[in-house]
């Protein structure tokens, strides 16, 4: 597929539009479903294109990769690798 065609207006699931043109809805559905697969090079370009011109996706987007950064090191917190010294308390032993 061309770049031309990609511009064009084509029938997109019944309705006339954009091939490339998303939605807020759908564009946050693309950034949230992009945390779990690889998205196709037409979606994940679909999705640059809208976080480029909507600044309510762009913040969606940022959060969401704040919150997944957060994640991961909440699961690590506590190793030793971490080297910040922060360790989770022990439990007491049971029946103590």
């Amino acid at each position: 597929m061309s770049g031309a065609e990609l511009v064009w207006w084509q029938q997109v699931d019944g309705e006339q539009g954009l091939i490339l043109r998303r939605t807020c809805k759908q564009a946050s559905h693309l950034v949230l479903q992009a945390e779990d697969t690889v998205l196709p090079i037409k979606e994940k370009l679909a999705l640059r294109l809208h976080l480029w011109a909507c600044t309510a996706c762009t913040r969606f987007s940022s959060q969401v990769r704040l919150m997944r950064q957060a994640t991961a090191r909440w699961r690590h917190y506590g190793d030793d690798s971490s080297g910040d010294g922060a360790r989770a308390p022990k439990p007491p032993p049971p029946g103590v």
